[in-house]
């Protein structure tokens, strides 16, 4: 203790795993992301046992990675989080979008397809989702790359919403209405017809 004092340290010898990761979380919020990462493995240490918020720990510090771009460490983080939370969903999210930011598009969005059915899906979450397999880019690019995902995702995709289910099918025709397009293909799907089928479809199932 009068070591710390001397040395102007702040004494953290006190503080349980829940403590230091309030410290963690305040030096997120100043955008110390260095020092925020150091409290969090602190947290982790002291969590060993009993591994009551390992996960959020894990969770935020592969957030702290996604804004230092050390996507590599971000993914790890995020994964670690899985394996510890499973029902965890922020840890899918975290883990696909430092994927996506690797570049690794498919990778990406079948890591949100692996998020188990028992996890509550709230709007907010749907909307980080939609978030996710837009902007992040985590959607596959080629009709082909589409193809597999729909086929690895199975049922999956609709557990989302039927709106979700639909904005994908209008993702994969818009890609290949570009390709047609591109290969100057001008004959293709009209796609307001599509859609108020897919929906009376969806309606009906």
């Amino acid at each position: 203790m009068l070591k710390n004092v001397i040395s102007g340290e702040e004494d953290l010898s006190n503080l349980d795993a829940a403590g230091l990761r309030e410290k963690g979380n305040a030096c997120f919020k100043n955008s110390d992301f260095d020092k925020a990462i150091e409290f969090y493995e602190k947290a982790l240490a002291k969590d060993n046992e009993k591994r009551e918020i390992s996960h959020l720990c894990l969770s935020n510090q592969s957030l702290c990675h996604l804004k230092k771009k050390e996507f590599t460490k971000a993914v790890e983080a995020a994964e670690k989080c899985i394996k510890i939370k499973p029902d965890y969903l922020k840890g899918y999210c975290r883990s696909s979008e430092a994927l996506a930011k690797q570049g690794r598009i498919k990778d990406a969005a079948q890591k949100l397809m692996l998020i188990p059915e028992s996890i509550p899906i709230t709007d907010a979450d749907e909307k980080t989702l939609r978030q996710l397999l837009g902007e992040s880019a985590a959607l596959p690019t080629t009709p082909l790359e589409i193809y597999y995902l729909l086929v690895d995702a199975g049922a999956n995709i609709k557990r989302l919403s039927e709106y979700f289910f639909i904005g994908v099918c209008e993702h994969a025709v818009r890609v290949c209405h570009l390709t047609n397009f591109q290969a100057a293909n001008r004959t293709s799907l009209e796609i307001t017809r599509f859609f108020k089928n897919l929906k009376k479809c969806l309606k009906k199932h």
